[in-house]
């Protein structure tokens, strides 16, 4: 649903969350017995319990290291057990799919919790702190008077670790740029 509204950024749409899911789950009873229901519901808990898996295998690439993280395994196991767990619940236990969605909505709240806490020690790998750093060494060394960039995303917000604007070169620009060298 996010995707459908580019022109908003997602946190403003944040203080309508709650209504919907209070909508989904008032409507839940409503749809009691449908076969594409429980489908979707078993898809997104198979998802759910193959997070931890997926997270080891995807970390042994030396691309993705910052995944190596302890809160990021806890994350990762977290979702994988609510997963497993909302399987139980709704099919084997017959305690009904809203039983098993509280279970789903439970981990997934927790999980993002745990990998929240994780972001302070995988920054360097995601974040524009170290990058800008030795940008600004390099441009030391050169005697740089600016900064450009080129293919990289929100570039614009890296004045703010650079105590400067930047110059972001659009593909166009590259291009010429390449044709006049060449």
């Amino acid at each position: 649903m996010l995707s459908c509204i580019s022109s908003k950024i997602e946190v403003y749409l944040l203080p309508a969350f709650p209504f919907m899911v209070y909508l989904a789950m008032s409507l839940l009873p409503r749809f009691r017995g449908e076969v594409w229901l429980n489908v979707l519901f078993a898809v997104t808990s198979a998802l759910f319990a193959a997070a931890l898996p997926v997270v080891v295998l995807v970390s042994l690439h030396d691309g993705t290291a910052y995944l190596r993280n302890a809160l990021v395994y806890v994350a990762a196991a977290v979702l994988s057990l609510g997963g497993l767990l909302s399987l139980w619940r709704c099919f084997h236990a017959q305690k009904g799919l809203a039983a098993g969605l509280r279970v789903l909505a439970s981990s997934l709240t927790f999980a993002i919790f745990v990998g929240g806490c994780a972001l302070p020690s995988i920054n360097p790998w995601i974040g524009y702190g170290p990058l800008c750093r030795k940008a600004l060494e390099v441009a030391s060394e050169k005697r740089a008077e600016g900064i450009a960039t080129w293919n990289l995303s929100r570039a614009e917000n890296m004045d703010v670790y650079l105590g400067r604007q930047v110059e972001v070169v659009r593909k166009e620009d590259m291009e010429k740029c390449i044709l006049a060298i060449g």
